[in-house]
């Protein structure tokens, strides 16, 4: 029987995923459509707090999309993967401050909003949502209170629902989050 080297590499190789997995294809590159008359930098600028497992680009072009119906009504979601639109929810009467229908991303900025940092974590948000994570779960992840600083762990634990909303612990958990898919 004659060893067949091309067969052997391609059985290690298998062996090999299926034992340490596919890698992740890093940065996750992230097509940014802006609709409505939304200022870009201030989109830009909110962007800053996101993690860089993400790399944003801006497109120019409005990719295609669907206007939701129904309790999503007025809600963009773009019909490509990897892709986040931008628009006004006031203006397009949509119930909902973001959402995700696979990798796809929908995100509202109201004429009031002026805070960056909150409209960054909306964005952050929904991007884990695309990755599969449930960015729902800060206040029933125990796994996320075993990570937090005992101080913070206390602070959260004694008062769930004071802190359901905080942008502070909102910023831990989806760093817990994103450190923790990246490490697989």
């Amino acid at each position: 029987m004659k060893f067949d080297m091309k067969k052997f590499i391609l059985y290690f190789l298998t062996l090999l995923s299926a034992v340490f997995g596919t890698p992740k294809k890093l940065p996750i590159e992230i097509n940014i459509y802006i609709e409505d008359n939304i200022d870009p930098e201030f989109v830009k600028n909110s962007l800053y707090l996101i993690p860089q497992l993400w790399k944003f680009n801006f497109l120019t072009e409005a990719p295609k999309y669907r206007v939701m119906n129904g309790e999503w009504k007025g809600f963009l979601i773009p019909e490509a993967d990897d892709t986040v639109v931008i628009f006004d929810g006031k203006a397009r009467n949509a119930k909902y401050a973001g959402g995700c229908a696979g990798k796809s991303v929908g995100v509202t900025k109201n004429t009031w909003e002026t805070d960056e940092l909150g409209f960054g974590l909306r964005i952050w948000h929904e991007l884990l949502h695309a990755q599969k994570i449930d960015s729902d779960a800060m206040l029933r992840s125990p796994e996320f209170e075993e990570w937090l600083e005992s101080q913070f762990k206390y602070i959260l634990t004694e008062n769930r629902t004071a802190y359901q909303h905080s942008m502070q612990f909102q910023i831990l958990f989806y760093n817990f989050l994103t450190r923790k898919f990246v490490r697989g």
